[in-house]
């Protein structure tokens, strides 16, 4: 029971911060578009480190949510806002 209280737990911390500002995981190429970029995306991650941390897919979104009871809607961000050629914002519902 403490188990499923804990998953609980992490999956609406994850989805609260996933909520804004999120790394689009189809766009992923378009932040990390030098080979030095690349180059530190791969240091990072043989490390266990990432600066951007997780680049999610809307489909994750709708699933996570979908196994909370919780509906999703994914929302491209308006050209003009900073960071929008690669992150999505994501509204969640009750």
């Amino acid at each position: 029971r403490l188990y499923s209280a804990l998953c609980f737990f992490a999956a609406a911390l994850a989805i609260w911060y996933a909520t804004y500002l999120l790394p689009d995981l189809a766009k992923k190429d378009v932040y990390y578009n030098t080979f030095s970029k690349k180059l530190r995306l791969i240091k990072q991650n043989f490390f266990g480190q990432n600066d951007m941390g997780k680049f999610w897919s809307e489909a994750e979104m709708n699933r996570i949510c979908k196994s909370l009871g919780l509906t999703g809607e994914f929302i491209k961000q308006k050209s003009e806002l900073p960071f929008s050629n690669y992150r999505f914002d994501y509204l969640i519902k009750k």
